[in-house]
């Protein structure tokens, strides 16, 4: 016998895998040029956001530079942390873009950090 197959209904379709099209994993576009989407994202994040913390040790404590870059990496890290298969949830959370963008957010902030 073969396991119960859970149907996702969306207006018509039955999605029988659970995936929803455009949403989540059936995600197929970020909806801007150039940036792809990511399913690998929130991982990415929290290895990326905790690479600038460590950055951030290296500027004295009392920089406000660090001491703001501490709070948004603290505050990304912890809405992706609990939402690790939401990325809608760790959007609204972070309310700075998709998940794609805060991982590019990442990236340029360390470009920036290095200048610093």
């Amino acid at each position: 016998a073969s396991a119960p197959v859970a149907l996702v209904v969306v207006g018509q379709r039955f999605f029988s895998d659970g995936v929803i099209p455009g949403v989540g994993k059936g995600k197929t576009s970020t909806g801007l040029v150039g940036l792809a989407v990511d399913h690998d994202a929130i991982p990415k994040m929290i290895t990326k956001y905790n690479a600038l913390l460590l950055k951030a040790q290296e500027m004295p404590p009392t920089a406000q530079y660090r001491i703001n870059v501490e709070k948004i990496c603290n505050h990304r890290i912890a809405a992706a942390t609990a939402h690790p298969d939401d990325p809608e949830k760790v959007e609204e959370l972070c309310n700075c873009g998709q998940v794609e963008e805060l991982v590019q957010q990442a990236d340029d902030e360390m470009v920036v950090m290095e200048m610093y």
